[in-house]
């Protein structure tokens, strides 16, 4: 029937039927239709019916001027009967699936295109893995996985506001470029409050991590506990804390080899020669013959408590020159079989043992 023409009406919420103008239908195949005022029924290709594979399909395209929602369920329902359970939206995706290779994925979440773009908003209440009661904020029963990125550029010498990845997305970083040298890493982009990074060192150089560098902007930069420069020897890793408070990246943990672990050297030792004190932790010298006493100074350490043993190898006496080290009034020098044991206070090398046997 044509709008406007008379037929017998049905009121689905009272059961009753009476005659009146008949509802004017308008659509076109499988779309769903929905009530407009009393006696119109409208219907939309954006809200479809898949009769063959009875699939439902809301679709919202086109441009727009002004905010948009595709669809809002809302469940405001209110009781007062105890032990009542409440759920908005149940999503089950279950039955067997035999065949060989087979996916089943309830639900798939795709944000983008947008300047920022937001998978989801959980405003309120509590998200549990693997558990239906979950007691913290993210609740999750079972392991966490941090994607690694496997960071394959040459870091420069000192390399600043360092970005490893996409506003440095990955959590899990493999530092694994062709280095050639030691390098230094002054700051790290992209921290946002309670983000974590792990840098791994990769390579086969020592990596400085600088306290408070600024060479890299403020908000990037790194604070080490008490002030000193964190040395990340081949293989080992530290992780970093970022705090939105303080706008700096902290040191939450270091692995083995990333705080004091710097290695053996064995070392010629020319007059004025000058130790390689910050990238080994055992320096065995030997001298020429050439002359009675050689002198040699030291570098400055990398990490306060950082532990430097210098043993002398001979034949000759090697004295120690340099303002950057206190030694006990009796130091005259480092004979053949001597041993001294010193620890880097943060300013100086200070000595804390000594072996004599000359």
């Amino acid at each position: 029937m044509s709008a406007g023409t008379w037929g017998l009406k049905f009121n689905g919420s009272t059961g009753s039927a009476t005659w009146g103008t008949w509802m004017n239908l308008v659509g076109s195949d499988k779309q769903i239709a929905w009530f407009k005022g009393t006696d119109s029924v409208k219907s939309s290709s954006k809200l479809t019916w898949d009769d063959v594979s009875a699939a439902f399909t809301l679709t919202n395209s086109g441009a727009i001027t002004a905010s948009d929602t595709t669809m809002t369920l809302l469940n405001t329902v209110t009781s007062s009967t105890a032990s009542i359970t409440k759920v908005g939206l149940q999503v089950l995706s279950t039955g067997s699936l035999s065949g060989a290779s087979t996916v089943n994925t309830a639900l798939i979440v795709d944000a983008q295109g947008a300047a920022t773009n937001y998978a989801a908003l959980f405003l309120n209440g509590r998200v549990g893995i693997n558990t239906s009661t979950p007691t913290t904020a993210l609740d999750i029963n079972g392991d966490v996985a941090f994607r690694e990125v496997n960071y394959t550029t040459t870091l420069s010498a000192t390399s600043n506001d360092v970005v490893f990845s996409t506003n440095n997305n990955y959590s899990y970083v493999r530092i694994a470029g062709t280095q050639t040298a030691a390098f230094s890493v002054t700051g790290i982009a992209g921290g946002q409050s309670g983000k974590m990074i792990i840098l791994y060192n990769a390579t086969t150089f020592n990596m400085t991590v600088v306290n408070e560098s600024t060479s890299s902007t403020a908000a990037n930069r790194i604070k080490s506990p008490g002030g000193s420069n964190i040395l990340v020897t081949p293989g080992s890793a530290i992780q970093l804390l970022y705090s939105g408070n303080e706008s700096r990246w902290r040191l939450a943990f270091a692995g083995p080899g990333a705080l004091s672990q710097f290695g053996n050297a064995d070392v010629v030792v020319t007059n004025n020669a000058v130790l390689p004190t910050s990238s080994a932790s055992y320096l065995k010298l030997t001298t020429g013959t050439a002359l009675n006493r050689y002198d040699a100074s030291l570098e400055d350490g990398v990490v306060a408590g950082q532990i430097l043993v210098i043993q002398n190898g001979g034949p000759k006496i090697i004295d120690l020159t340099g303002t950057n080290f206190i030694a006990d009034g009796s130091f005259n020098g480092m004979g053949n079989g001597d041993s001294i044991i010193f620890v880097w206070n943060g300013s100086k090398w200070q000595q804390v043992a000594r072996q004599s046997n000359s």
